[in-house]
């Protein structure tokens, strides 16, 4: 696998974990039967589950320009970014999304 699965102690369910990103990847590694697989445990609060797994997302697939887009458009209103600070935190010259 070429990254591991991002997750999170659940926040009600005791020795559990919460998928944070990775999805497909977990559901492709479930067809192919893994028993074990790898995960990078974080400590992300309800607040920013969204702008983790957006994030991850626009580094990481290969969205369309439309999909792309409206993650930035939901990173803009949900979280409150300025422009300045969406270039900065996806490692992008803003000139890249507008």
């Amino acid at each position: 696998m070429i990254q591991p699965l991002v997750v999170r102690v659940h926040p009600e369910l005791s020795g559990h974990y919460q998928l944070v990103a990775g999805e497909r990847r977990l559901r492709a590694l479930k067809m192919l039967d893994y028993q074990e697989i790898p995960v990078l445990i974080r400590n992300i609060k309800d607040h920013d589950l969204l702008e983790t797994a957006l994030l991850e997302n626009i580094q990481r697939e290969n969205l369309t320009p439309m999909e792309e887009a409206r993650s930035y458009q939901n990173l803009l209103r949900e979280h409150g970014y300025t422009q300045d600070k969406l270039a900065e935190r996806i490692g992008k010259d803003g000139y890249h999304y507008f």
